[in-house]
């Protein structure tokens, strides 16, 4: 999963709160411990069934790098919709 946490409805409330507009940790904090036993469950099964294969991708990187280097990518536009795109696969 890519971090949720940081997505714009959670910054966006952050800063209605009178935050900085943070990414929201507890979300994250989730998001990474999804990210960490699904990639154990994959390595389990893959021991138990003959001919199982998997493609495990580290979405959580890449868009945590995308949101944290944003000119490297383009527009903040180009961005979100990367995100939006992400959230629907």
């Amino acid at each position: 999963m890519p971090p949720l946490g940081c997505a714009p409805v959670y910054r966006a409330a952050d800063l209605a709160a009178g935050g900085t507009g943070e990414c929201n940790g507890e979300i994250t904090a989730l998001v990474k411990l999804h990210n960490v036993l699904l990639s154990k469950k994959l390595e389990h099964l893959q021991k138990q069934l003959k001919g199982f294969r998997y493609s495990y991708f580290d979405i959580f990187a890449v868009v945590d790098e995308i949101f944290d280097n944003p000119s490297k990518y383009g527009t903040c536009i180009n961005i979100y919709y990367l995100l939006a795109l992400v959230i629907q696969l």
